[in-house]
């Protein structure tokens, strides 16, 4: 166990985020007729709303990963806590 903390340790450490979701154009869900100018402004942020929400992505993952290094490093810890009253030790941390 001791190998993932070390392994999770030595990925890039995210700074703590708040990730917030991008809300999809309305006018990819508006029904009518566009003009050509109304739509290439749809695409043009259709376009950006992606490029946002790619960005949330990573940042729910880069804060999932963390989260998952901070558990492993408590449990590691545990680990060692428990293997050290285990072997009838004195002083366990």
């Amino acid at each position: 166990m001791a190998a993932l903390a070390v392994l999770l340790a030595s990925a890039p450490a995210a700074a703590a985020a708040y990730c917030v979701e991008p809300t999809k154009p309305f006018c990819a869900t508006a029904f009518g007729d566009r003009s050509p100018s109304e739509a290439a402004r749809c695409i043009t942020a259709l376009k950006r709303f992606l490029t946002a929400y790619e960005a949330y992505t990573k940042c729910r993952i880069d804060d999932a990963q963390q989260d998952l290094r901070d558990t492993a490093y408590s449990v590691d810890s545990d680990i060692d806590r428990m293997e050290c009253e285990a072997a009838g030790k004195d002083f366990c941390f």
